[in-house]
């Protein structure tokens, strides 16, 4: 606020850029929390990846705070590519069954000539 706005400009336009200023604040303290979350998650897979041999934990492959609708494409996503990978495990399953099956096949039919 410049001091002409000051001292020549409406009486409630302090009080307009004094709200601006907190909603920054407060915008600028959420960016700070989120950072933190995400630093915090970071340092626990590394962490746990450096003094847990079988270490599981993962960086979030996600945002983790977003919107109702990302969150739900997200998941859709998510159930797609689980659906994938049980459809490539029931193949590689059935292909090896397969191979295995004709194999015994010709082992039979050798045995009987």
């Amino acid at each position: 606020m410049s001091t002409e706005e000051f001292w020549h400009g409406p009486f409630d336009l302090a009080a307009a850029y004094r709200k601006a200023w907190e909603i920054g604040r407060d915008v600028r303290y959420a960016e700070e929390w989120r950072s933190g979350i995400y630093v915090k998650e970071a340092l626990s897979v590394v962490m746990d990846h450096a003094f847990n041999k079988s270490a599981t934990s993962t960086y979030p492959d996600a945002p983790l705070f977003s919107s109702e609708a990302e969150r739900e494409a997200l998941e859709r996503e998510r159930e797609r590519r689980r659906t994938i990978e049980t459809r490539d495990r029931l193949k590689a399953f059935a292909d090896a069954f397969n191979k295995r099956f004709a194999e015994r096949q010709g082992e039979t039919a050798a045995a009987r000539a």
